[in-house]
């Protein structure tokens, strides 16, 4: 009988890691908090029914709305606690369509499990140490059947969220705008148990002769376009994806990755790493942008 997630919870102190063991929850022995207290703790809870099909962080109110409205269900204590850097939160939601797969495992890295992709899992983009600059941790799950691409979106606020949520795509928590002026920008993608026409490549375009060339390669831009730099100044940012590819085969998760002296190890692992940085708006003359750059695996 297959053992999937049923329910997500945080201690924040002794009393309340006590409280979950009682409930039959587990826990997973990374303390988010880099700083050492207080220890804050991720669990899970296993069971044979009811299981979680969607994990989901915010780091603002805007991104929380969605969430909400579309009923997912939200821990209510900041995976940051004791830190100064944002505030994190967890929502998880319970669907049952075709894009909805249930997740049988769940872990927390300190950005250093690259192997793991070849092992079927996928990597949460958002870092949940996010604003501290200077620790990552990030979490990943692994789910009952292996899922690919069908569809991408990108979205440059929030006003959509709910709709998309709702039709049960999975957003990238994390902005490739972050720590600039620019607006907030999220990709979306639409999960499917089915490899018939699923994604099997992306390019970014950061200039004309890009866009030429990627069309002539056979390429389409995502449609509506949205500048993954919008709100900035400098260059336009375009994604762009390709479907049924002789030879290529579909692309199972996507990831954005900030920190540049392990995006190696991961193009070791077979994650393709795409070059161009998304995240090349202008930051703060004291906290310059973070290069971003987007991973995806086949």
């Amino acid at each position: 009988m297959t053992t999937y997630i049923t329910e997500l919870d945080v201690s924040l102190n002794d009393t309340e890691a006590s409280y979950l063991r009682t409930q039959d929850f587990k826990q997973i022995y990374v303390n988010l908090n880099m700083n050492g207290s207080p220890e804050v703790y991720l669990w899970y809870k296993e069971g044979s029914s009811s299981p979680i099909t969607r994990i989901q962080f915010s780091f603002t109110d805007s991104m929380a709305e969605g969430l909400n409205a579309s009923g997912f269900e939200k821990v209510k204590k900041n995976l940051n606690t004791g830190s100064c850097g944002d505030n994190v939160f967890l929502w998880y939601f319970k669907g049952t369509t075709e894009s909805h797969v249930p997740i049988t495992e769940i872990e927390v890295s300190r950005d250093d499990e690259a192997r793991k992709f070849s092992l079927g899992w996928e990597r949460m983009s958002c870092n949940l140490n996010r604003g501290t600059g200077r620790s990552w941790a990030f979490l990943w799950v692994k789910r009952e059947k292996k899922t690919y691409i069908q569809d991408m979106k990108v979205t440059d606020g929030c006003d959509n969220d709910q709709g998309y949520l709702e039709k049960g795509y999975i957003r990238v928590d994390e902005s490739t705008n972050r720590s600039t002026s620019g607006k907030p920008v999220f990709l979306w993608y639409l999960p499917t148990i089915k490899m018939e026409g699923s994604y099997v490549s992306l390019k970014v375009s950061t200039n004309d002769k890009d866009c030429q060339r990627y069309q002539k390669e056979g390429f389409l831009q995502l449609t509506p376009p949205v500048n993954l730099n919008e709100g900035n100044q400098g260059n336009k940012v375009y994604l762009w994806y390709k479907k049924e590819d002789p030879g290529h085969k579909p692309i199972q998760t996507i990831t954005l990755l900030s920190n540049q002296k392990l995006i190696a190890d991961y193009m070791k692992a077979g994650v393709t790493v795409l070059q161009e940085n998304l995240n090349s708006g202008c930051g703060c003359p004291c906290f310059p942008a973070t290069p971003l750059f987007l991973g995806y695996y086949n």
